[in-house]
């Protein structure tokens, strides 16, 4: 099966990667975000290395419902676009995931990113966060992004996010 999602495609056989791929189901997800041209999936190219995407410009955010299976990972990357690495463009992006299960909400993830004032911030940073502590349930992941002021050249994606079990 092929996805076409604003002039990326997806297949599902080339793309899906471990057990549910959040780019294959960006339909499914409750989107919250200011404007909704914030959040399309892209292929950003970070440090010579393209990577199929979610941009989320910031304030957005991302709720997955999803079923785990015991011993669950998640995978992703995240990065900002080169075009605001530049002195006078933006001030970072904080990006943050979540799980919430019945009524409470756990911060899992928060790493902010300014790669105009910070080198190492220009390339992809790869993450990984245990979900073995919530056992075999059904969640909803969230994952967003963050700015203290102007989000003003912000662009920034979750690259490549999926489940592993």
């Amino acid at each position: 099966d092929e996805y076409t999602r604003s002039g990326i495609e997806i297949s599902e056989k080339k793309a899906r990667r471990g057990y549910f791929d959040f780019l294959t189901a960006l339909d499914q997800a409750r989107v919250r975000t200011q404007d909704s041209r914030f959040v399309y999936l892209a292929a950003p190219r970070i440090d010579s290395v393209e990577r199929k995407s979610v941009s989320c410009h910031p304030f957005s955010e991302l709720s997955y419902g999803v079923r785990l299976k015991s011993g669950t990972k998640l995978k992703f990357g995240i990065g900002m676009a080169p075009e605001v690495w530049s002195p006078e463009k933006g001030e970072g992006v904080t990006f943050r995931v979540e799980v919430k299960s019945g009524l409470r909400k756990k911060r899992l993830f928060e790493r902010h990113l300014d790669p105009k004032r910070n080198p190492q911030d220009r390339h992809w940073a790869n993450h990984e966060l245990d979900l073995s502590a919530f056992g075999s349930k059904k969640v909803n992941l969230l994952f967003s992004t963050h700015v203290q002021r102007s989000n003003d050249f912000c662009s920034s994606y979750w690259a490549e996010p999926h489940l592993v079990g």
